[in-house]
This record gives structure tokens, C-alpha cells and sequence, in this order.
């Protein structure tokens, strides 16, 4: 990850952030927090994909957030079209794709 996240190109490095970011939230790996908040904060300052979860990750460290915007959105809208409709109950991407479980695997031998 660490070679990431000095990539010549800033997509990779925000990308790389983001993935880290979730792994922070373990104690062993906590003491890594403070060499990358400003990282973080220049993250939840950009108009990127990452920059509400930055943001997030900001506040449950104690970080000021105050210059952020608010209200953060529903983190379903990062989801997209096909995972939206399942969220929402209105759409079914396995609907005709799998056939019905057997009870037993003896069931389709009678």
C-alpha cells in the first residue's frame, strides 16, 4: 500500500488513501494516524469520490471538520444504479439467474 500512496499521479494516491483508511480503525495499526492526517485532510478538501468517507474518518479521530460541508449524504448514493435499486427493494439483479436451492442434495434424486 505504501508505494501507493507516493504514486506520480494524484487518482492512485487518493484511491490508496481510501483503501487505508478502514484498516486505521484497528488499535494495532492506529499509531499510523498521525503521519496521515494531513493526507486525509487535503482528501476531504478535493471534490473526489473519497472525500465524504475522508471526511468520516476526520471526525471519529477528533480532527476539526468544521470547514468540511455538511450534511454528508447518504453513503448509498456511492453504491450505483443496479445496487441503488436493491438497496431501495425495487429492483432484483438475481431475479431468473439462480435456480432454487434443493433442501438436500437427495431431492433431486427422486
Amino acid at each position: 500500500m505504501h508505494p501507493f500512496l507516493g504514486d506520480s499521479e494524484q487518482p492512485v494516491r487518493d484511491a490508496a488513501l481510501f483503501a487505508l483508511l478502514p484498516l486505521l480503525s484497528d488499535p494495532v495499526l492506529a499509531h499510523h494516524i498521525p503521519a496521515l492526517t494531513d493526507a486525509v485532510h487535503e482528501l476531504a478538501a478535493r471534490d473526489t469520490p473519497y472525500h465524504w468517507y475522508a471526511i468520516d474518518r476526520l471526525t471519529a479521530w477528533g480532527q476539526d471538520t468544521s470547514r468540511y460541508p455538511k450534511p454528508q449524504p447518504d453513503p448509498n448514493l456511492f453504491a450505483g444504479v443496479v445496487a441503488q435499486d436493491v438497496i431501495h427493494g425495487d429492483h432484483d439483479p438475481w431475479a431468473g439467474l439462480l435456480e432454487p436451492w434443493l433442501d438436500s442434495v437427495y431431492d433431486s434424486l427422486q
